[in-house]
């Protein structure tokens, strides 16, 4: 499936007016925080351009550090899955150790120390604290276990791809809706809207099942998206 594959989604796009705003300041903040090392790195981040993605998915932002903000968020996420090497011999339990880390910041109390230094924690951190300000505890606590859930699924990702082991298709299905990162995103609309969900309406089996559909959509469509290069990654690393 080549990845220049379209999808018809009948819904009309929106985009932020602070894209143009945000852009630049995304690769500033990157770089500021180590977070990218060569210029391969830079350039193909670049082609990522998550800034848009950021402005597509968060149109109604309230500000344009909000926007900047999410689309930080964005860009952790995609730099740490994409650029951790741990299919690499001796990488996977520091991969795994940091993804835990990942996971721990947001459950810990405000101000908790680090107990794994690196620039992807050291990132996370800060945007963890500027993003909970105006946020109840309640909201904070559903935001935390959905991205704890997203990091303990990347970690058993990795360690499965370590090792050579190819889940069954409902093993792969429950993981890959873990890895994606979409619900802890959803969240993220109440933070950048303003507003909360009270928890009966989260809890309501209609919102929870078009969570899990809509975690669905861009799980199977980034897959179909991105088969043949990580094809192609795969049999590069086999050879």
């Amino acid at each position: 499936m080549p990845q220049a594959v379209e999808f018809d989604i009948p819904v009309p796009a929106r985009t932020s007016p602070y894209l143009s705003w945000v852009r630049p300041r995304t690769m500033h903040w990157v770089r500021e925080h180590d977070l990218i090392r060569s210029d391969d790195a830079e350039r193909q981040f670049l082609s990522w351009d998550l800034a848009r993605a950021a402005a597509l998915t968060f149109p109604n932002a309230a500000t344009t550090d909000d926007l900047l903000k999410i689309t930080n968020f964005f860009a952790l996420g995609f730099l740490f899955d994409d650029q951790a090497d741990y299919r690499s011999p001796g990488s996977t339990d520091r991969y795994v150790r940091i993804a835990h880390e990942m996971l721990a910041i947001p459950l810990r109390p405000p101000g908790a120390p680090l107990e794994l230094v690196c620039p992807a924690t050291v990132a996370l951190r800060e945007l963890w604290q500027r993003m909970t300000d105006e946020m109840s505890p309640q909201w904070c606590d559903r935001f935390a276990l959905d991205y704890a859930r997203f990091h303990a699924a990347c970690a058993h990702e990795a360690r499965l791809s370590v090792r050579g082991e190819v889940p069954d298709l409902a093993t792969y299905v429950a993981l890959r809706r873990g890895t994606v990162g979409i619900l802890y995103s959803l969240d993220q609309t109440e933070w950048a809207g303003r507003y909360e969900l009270a928890p009966q309406v989260v809890a309501h089996p209609l919102i929870t099942e078009l969570r899990v559909t809509t975690n669905d959509i861009v799980a199977w469509m980034n897959d179909i998206h991105s088969h043949e290069r990580e094809t192609a990654a795969r049999t590069h690393t086999t050879c």
